[in-house]
């Protein structure tokens, strides 16, 4: 077998290295005889910790003496070689770069603090298990690697990776310490668990109490497990919209701007959805959270989310924003979420799509809130959304997402292009952070899995934007899914791309998603279009032939294997393209179903229901299950009822 050019065999490193230059040789490495870690300093403990890690998987022994060829860890006063001028990484972004060279008898690592050496000791593990893997692959008994020099800096001094745990499905403690790994390893600075409802207040207990939350106890590991890992743990709690959690017990609905309840996106019936913004009551109850909160986190950031305010000016706060105007009366109350945030000594993170509404003026806002620019469709406008934000002088930062949600599946080719588009637009207009969200809505059944090939794409764009997406597979299969194969990773890529096989379009979702999502909407669920049976036929019968495949893998025991749940999503796939074309082909009329096919579909979901009960329990609390559970047995119910409304 020819050997690859010394470029070429690097492809699988996640981020992609800014600069690597070919040395013309090759290092040969036999891990029986292990690698040897020498320092002058006490600065590389956490690098040499975390390729310890790497090389004890591959049953390489690492010794810190300098016998034999090894890693040596260099600090250094200053990093030559970085960009000047305008093009300049920032300090901080220059506390992250290093210099990484693979010579004939070993690697020289060097940068000019701790994290530098830590981003370059992920690089170091993943160069050595792509040649562990290369040598498994051929037989071969020593690790080759080629001789190269490696220069690299972030492109966003903030890549974040922020996780929904507050839509149902709160990962177990070990998985969430995993995800902070992850996060180290595709080199992500910045972690933040979503949060509504998840922290344990006191003197709120009913509000949480049955939801498994993250407690005091949990915050604190997780937290030094960030720090050691270079990943700033941030805290969250949304203080005015998606507060229907708290607003739907009787103690809080009287701070609700709509007390009787309102339709919203996330619940099937009628609940308060935002706080009253001209309530002071409201940031009462929002001071109290944060004096809580905040105490249990070092971060210097919070987010405190005041997005998608669905309901504001229809109920308590009408009188005022027909006086002064909805969009005055948001930023009244935004201003004063963020001075209580900066009372803390923090700096408020908020989601800026309110202000980056109809209005093309943006007001001016203190001077350490960071808007959070989102948008998760291939199409979103984030290049005039950001030049609008560059203009106005406010700090932002850009965030893409994985494309998960609402999807079962997934959706391969929008979150591609999602999370370029995030990365240029944000590139251009001098955006400080870049953070890929990944959420839950509507009952958080998409498996982790289903989210990795995004984690990656994220962190590429986020510390590379120069490099191309083409090996995500390789990439995510040796460095986010180790000990996979290939086939399962080529799964992930297939289930991404059913949405294609479809043929029919629908907003932030797939098309049989909105079937599980809004079974009273209709034959035809909202914001879908060119769907047809035989589209929903074709994209069962794709669904099984990637079924099939991962049917013929070994599954792995524990809980880190993810075929199972995989299948499981596949079936709830199919389940809900099979509803889809019953409901197309009874003329929109559910009760026109022949009885026989609405009392098997609902004996299927149901017998679904039962297996997934069991699967989440493998990697998440117990708390948020039964409401995740129960969205399926309300349309299970309403199905054998012929499409009456269930209770």
């Amino acid at each position: 077998m020819p050997r690859l050019h010394p470029l070429e065999s690097l492809t699988h490193l996640a981020p992609t290295p800014r600069k690597i230059e070919a040395l013309g040789s090759y290092w040969a490495l036999d891990p029986a005889q292990g690698m040897s870690s020498t320092s002058t300093h006490a600065k590389s403990d956490s690098a040499e910790a975390w390729v310890r890690r790497d090389l004890d998987e591959l049953n390489c022994p690492l010794r810190s003496d300098n016998s034999g060829a090894g890693i040596e860890w260099i600090l250094l006063q200053t990093l030559g070689g970085l960009p000047e001028g305008a093009h300049s990484p920032t300090p901080s972004m220059q506390n992250e770069a290093y210099r990484l060279i693979v010579h004939r008898a070993g690697i020289r690592v060097e940068a000019t603090s701790e994290v530098g050496l830590f981003r370059a000791a992920s690089t170091c593990g993943q160069l050595l298990r792509g040649a562990a893997h290369e040598a498994q692959v051929s037989g071969a008994s020593r690790w080759t690697l080629p001789c190269v020099s490696i220069l690299d800096w972030p492109e966003f001094e903030r890549r974040g990776l922020m996780l929904d745990v507050s839509r149902d499905r709160v990962p177990r403690q070990a998985r969430l310490k995993q995800i902070i790994q992850r996060c180290a390893e595709l080199k992500y600075n910045h972690l933040e668990l979503y949060c509504e409802h998840i922290f344990p207040y006191a003197g709120h207990e009913v509000v949480w109490s049955a939801s498994s939350p993250i407690t005091v106890n949990d915050w604190h590991e997780l937290e030094q497990w960030a720090l050691e890992h270079h990943v700033d743990l941030v805290p969250s709690q949304q203080t005015f919209g998606h507060m229907h959690r708290w607003l739907k017990h009787a103690r809080y609905r009287p701070l609700a701007e709509v007390p009787a309840g309102v339709e919203h996106p996330f619940a099937h019936d009628p609940e308060p959805f935002s706080l009253c913004p001209t309530d002071p009551r409201c940031l009462e109850l929002v001071r109290e959270l944060l004096n809580q909160l905040l105490p249990h986190f070092s971060s210097e950031y919070v987010n405190v989310g005041c997005d998608e305010t669905f309901d504001l000016g229809r109920g308590r706060s009408r009188g005022a924003c027909k006086a002064r105007g909805a969009r005055a009366v948001y930023v009244e109350y935004l201003q004063e979420v963020l001075r209580l945030a900066e009372q803390q000594a923090r700096r408020p993170l908020f989601w800026g799509d309110v202000l980056l509404g109809q209005e093309r003026e943006l007001p001016e806002l203190p001077r350490s809130a960071v808007a959070l620019l989102w948008g998760y469709e291939h199409t979103h406008p984030f290049e005039d959304q950001a030049r609008r934000l560059s203009a106005s002088g406010a700090s932002f930062w850009v965030c893409p997402g994985t494309s998960s949600w609402q999807a079962l599946t997934g959706r391969h080719g929008n979150m591609l292009a999602n999370v370029q588009s995030a990365a240029a637009a944000g590139r251009t207009h001098g955006a400080a952070g870049y953070v890929l969200t990944d959420w839950g809505d509507f009952g958080h059944w998409q498996p982790e899995s289903i989210s990795w090939l995004g984690h990656v794409a994220g962190s590429c764009q986020a510390w590379n934007p120069d490099a191309a997406l083409d090996h995500l597979p390789v990439q995510t299969q040796l460095h986010v899914a180790r000990g996979s194969s290939p086939a399962l990773i080529q799964c992930l890529v297939d289930l991404g791309l059913l949405v294609d096989v479809c043929g029919a379009t629908s907003f932030n979702a797939t098309p049989w998603f909105l079937y599980l999502r809004r079974p009273l909407d209709g034959a035809i669920p909202r914001g879908l279009s060119k769907l047809t049976t035989a589209g929903l036929a074709a994209t069962e019968e794709r669904a099984q032939e990637i079924a099939l495949r991962l049917r013929e893998l070994t599954i792995r025991a524990g809980s880190d294997d993810p075929t199972a749940d995989l299948l499981w999503t596949i079936q709830l796939t199919q389940w809900a393209c099979r509803l889809g074309r019953s409901r197309l082909e009874a003329g929109h009329d559910v009760a026109a179903i022949p009885e026989s096919k609405r009392q098997d579909l609902a004996r299927e979901l149901q017998a679904l229901t039962r297996q997934q009960r069991t699967l989440w329990l493998r990697t998440s609390r117990p708390g948020g299950l039964e409401d995740s559970m129960a969205r399926l047995e309300r349309l299970a119910i309403w199905l054998r009822e012929g499409g009456r409304k269930p209770l």
